[in-house]
């Protein structure tokens, strides 16, 4: 899975906590219940939330990623 970092180098594990962090009002986890309803798989589940919100943290320049 893609790091996301922040732009102090702190550096988070996963997307939840980078949604979490700068987007508290989305519900992070109501996201992935549904998302692995709909794919039965989670790898794919964590990349249809990547895909869903990369998108708006990369145009709020408050994130880059690194690989």
């Amino acid at each position: 899975m893609t790091l996301i970092s922040f732009g102090d180098g702190e550096r988070e594990k996963t997307i939840i906590e980078v949604l979490k962090r700068f987007y508290p009002e989305i519900d992070v986890y109501k996201e992935i219940a549904q998302l692995n309803s709909e794919t039965n798989d989670q790898d794919v589940t964590y990349l249809k939330l990547l895909e869903k919100y990369i998108y708006i943290l990369l145009e709020s320049e408050k994130v880059f990623t690194s690989c």
